[in-house]
């Protein structure tokens, strides 16, 4: 194509009126990042170029020739950010069509068109270090304050709440799985720690099978506080997510622990269970470390 400049090996780049070509016959693939607080407030910069110039938009950028998602992700993290954020470490919230009525040259007549895909990140930023190429001013705004932006980057708050809710749904429904396996471990537990007992307990029961029997009793408790424990990180981290996505968005906070002001009520069950577990292996490991107590 003439105009094509070279630059390095197997590298050449448009000139202006061949890019504006581009532009006027195809549609651009594009990044929007949508940066978030503890406050569930987006980051928006005023756009100093074409298109959407003058407006509050979230940072972003074309993805060039060649570069996949991780790449394009890194580099405009890089240059509209000045952070490094990799792709596993966002959440897609989906694509999106932006439409404008003028270009980056703003000759009359030509439209640009994106196809977005946009990222979601939790970042704690200094709106005071963020670059100021292509934004002459940063803010976080909040969803109440969504008219004030771009029509496509205030698309960006009802996108985020649809995929907040199907997480949260999400993440209830995996809490309740690890809420109810987490006490079906001592229940079950118990079990076969009370048929095991009686084994060792019985004074009819051989040396060898009380032996036996204590040894499975003691494999049993270690598994079985193995497994609550397990259960126990993941339904805690869960509410953790899930008291975090409650407070960004303002839901009522349902998934927040309220310690009861009754002592006896306030202690910690998963503490008490995984105690009596331990006293369980405790005594089998008596009985095999000194059968001749019984």
């Amino acid at each position: 194509m003439a105009g094509l400049i070279p630059k390095g090996k197997n590298r050449m780049t448009l000139n202006e009126k061949e890019f504006l070509h581009i532009v006027d016959s195809t549609p651009l693939v594009s990044i929007d990042l949508i940066v978030r607080d503890i406050r569930g407030r987006i980051l928006m910069g005023k756009r100093t170029n074409q298109p959407a110039l003058g407006s509050w938009f979230v940072p972003g950028g074309s993805i060039k020739k060649g570069e996949n998602l991780d790449s394009a992700l890194s580099r405009i993290g890089r240059s509209e950010l000045g952070v490094h954020i990799k792709r596993e470490d966002g959440r897609l919230v989906g694509n999106f069509d932006h439409f404008y009525q003028t270009n980056f040259l703003k000759v009359e007549g030509i439209s640009t068109q994106y196809v977005v895909i946009a990222y979601e990140y939790y970042l704690d930023l200094n709106l005071k270090e963020l670059p100021l190429d292509q934004h002459s001013d940063w803010q976080w705004i909040s969803a109440s304050q969504a008219d004030k932006t771009h029509e496509n980057s205030a698309a960006y708050f009802k996108a985020v709440q649809a995929v907040d809710d199907v997480a949260y749904s999400a993440l209830n429904a995996r809490r309740d799985a690890f809420n109810n396996m987490l006490w079906q471990a001592p229940v079950l537990s118990l079990v076969a720690q009370a048929f095991l007992f009686t084994t060792i307990l019985s004074a009819t029961t051989r040396p060898g099978s009380r032996t036996i029997a204590a040894l499975l009793a003691l494999i049993t408790s270690v598994a079985s506080m193995q497994l609550l424990a397990k259960h126990r990180a993941g339904e805690k981290a869960l509410g953790q997510e899930l008291d975090t996505i409650e407070h960004t968005s303002g839901r009522f906070p349902v998934n927040r622990y309220r310690v009861s002001k009754n002592w006896f009520v306030g202690l910690s069950s998963y503490r008490l269970w995984f105690a009596v577990l331990a006293l369980f292996g405790a005594a089998a490991l008596m009985v095999l470390l000194s059968p001749g107590w019984l």
